[in-house]
């Protein structure tokens, strides 16, 4: 059992050590799970033990390397979402605004 064990864990940093050097080259990743569920993110990064996954709308989740099976890259293209201007114009006056500035 123990070797079973070691093996997984042996695989999965070979296959995540791999992609860690592709990351940059994917628009997206496809995480799959050990529950049989993938996730789509934007990346990953190791941290010791522990992964961390870089979600597409942002924010990031951590988790162990043993709950993951493999890293793939994603062949869907995920365009990046323009960044919005700053609007120009003064905002508008907030009812009683004088007081919650204070």
């Amino acid at each position: 059992m123990r070797h079973v064990v070691w093996r997984g864990v042996l695989v999965t940093a070979v296959t995540l050590l791999a992609w860690q050097g592709l990351g940059g080259l994917c628009s997206a990743e496809l995480v799959f799970l050990s529950t049989g569920r993938a996730l789509n993110v934007r990346s990953h990064r190791l941290d010791g033990d522990q992964i961390v996954l870089t979600l597409r709308g942002g924010g990031e989740i951590t988790c162990e390397a043993s709950l993951i099976e493999r890293i793939a890259p994603d062949e869907v293209p995920y365009p990046e979402p323009e960044p919005v201007a700053a609007e120009s114009q003064p905002l508008a006056p907030v009812p009683f605004g004088e007081i919650i500035d204070q």
